[in-house]
């Protein structure tokens, strides 16, 4: 109930305007008046008088009618010694008398990454290997396999080369111009790597990524990392891979199960530290989260044990056999049913 009456007395028009006029007196280190005049009468939450048809008011019957009414009194203005604390306020350097007060609240929402300032010439330092690398080739022209040079020049993990490459050029090769257009929108923009990766990944269209984002990026570490040359003779096993990987990902950081991996699900996840990771780690199995072929074996197998047709999909009679027909029927229908997944099931 207090905070209602609050919030009554501050929704006041003067009451607004005398906080107001206050609270700019207090940053040109003046004094306000203690006792306002335009708060005089307005301070008072209670409802206003009655008015009766009869000109007198009426008296209460605790009153001696032989008494005298009380005469209206005007509270004046006092003459108590401000606070020395008022004397002694002046404004902090470097902040305008002008400056409006909401003005001061710092920011603290960074859609984009909070800005860190860069050492001196840092950009500057990047771009001549960049221009190096790209004046090495023969027309100055850039294949997919050659931006991993790129992809380190930029300070950026080797396994975002080929999106990298995607994000700048939708043919086989990739020009300096081309490249520099996405390069001067990351380092003017984007201020972390949660950021940057998504607007790679997405081809600067979104502020998220979603599933199908990290078919090239899976395809590239299966073709490019030394632990997963085994299957360059089993192509079949590619996609399989891709997807359950995918799946993981998506399992362990889109926690709203929107399909939709934002910028902040990627911050307070692991999955771009691990994908890093990946380039001092010749043995894929060694990399737990996510990336392991052991892991992915083990789901695929067990995935080929229950779809006992092998269609590659799972209905309600292939679960039914799950585990000898242990599982109750009901959790199965309600997993059919999409309570555990935000996919529409047919």
């Amino acid at each position: 109930k207090v905070n209602e009456l609050i919030i009554q007395w501050l929704s006041q028009d003067k009451v607004f305007d005398q906080l107001n006029d206050d609270l700019q007196c207090i940053l040109k280190g003046k004094v306000p008046d203690v006792v306002p005049t335009k708060l005089t009468h307005t301070r008072s939450l209670s409802p206003p008088p009655l008015k009766h048809p009869s000109s007198s008011p009426r008296s209460s019957p605790r009153v001696n009618s032989n008494s005298q009414p009380h005469k209206n009194a005007t509270r004046k203005k006092s003459n108590r010694t401000p606070s020395p604390a008022f004397e002694t306020l002046k404004l902090s350097p470097g902040i305008s008398k002008n400056r409006k007060p909401q003005e001061l609240i710092p920011q603290f929402y960074f859609p984009m990454g909070k800005p860190i300032t860069p050492p001196e010439n840092q950009i500057d330092s990047k771009l001549p290997k960049i221009k190096a690398l790209f004046a090495e080739c023969q027309d100055g022209l850039l294949a997919k396999k050659d931006f991993a040079g790129i992809t380190k020049a930029m300070e950026l993990p080797l396994y975002w080369k080929c999106p990298l490459f995607e994000a700048c050029s939708s043919t086989e090769f990739c020009s300096l111009p081309q490249f520099l257009q996405v390069y001067e929108y990351l380092e003017s923009y984007c201020k972390d790597e949660a950021s940057k990766f998504v607007r790679i990944l997405s081809k600067g269209t979104r502020s998220y990524v979603i599933w199908e984002d990290f078919n090239n990026l899976l395809q590239d570490v299966i073709d490019t990392h030394p632990g997963m040359s085994f299957l360059d003779d089993a192509p079949e096993f590619h996609a399989r891979y891709i997807e359950t990987v995918t799946g993981r990902i998506m399992y362990a950081i889109n926690r709203s199960w929107s399909n939709r991996v934002t910028m902040t699900e990627l911050r307070e996840g692991n999955f771009l530290k691990v994908l890093a990771s990946l380039e001092d780690e010749p043995d894929i199995n060694q990399v737990p989260d996510y990336f392991s072929y052991e892991h992915f074996y083990v789901i695929y197998c067990k995935f080929w044990e229950i779809d006992s047709d092998h269609d590659l999909s799972v209905d309600m009679e292939d679960m039914m056999r799950h585990a000898d027909g242990t599982v109750n029927p009901r959790a199965i229908e309600r997993l059919f049913q999409g309570t555990v997944t935000p996919h529409n099931v047919e």
